[in-house]
């Protein structure tokens, strides 16, 4: 996959945030994108 596919697979995550949530990440969406980033990097062998 080139860092353009990535970067627009990345963009079509929907996550606006939710001005009235008092938690961050606001909405599950924002935590969907952390999750798909977070399986790319270990398959990259990046891993915490």
């Amino acid at each position: 996959m080139t860092t353009c596919d990535r970067l627009l697979k990345y963009v079509r995550v929907h996550t606006t945030s939710d001005e009235d949530s008092d938690s961050t990440p606001s909405t599950a969406r924002q935590f969907d994108l952390a999750r798909m980033l977070q399986d790319e990097l270990k398959e990259m062998g990046i891993d915490s």
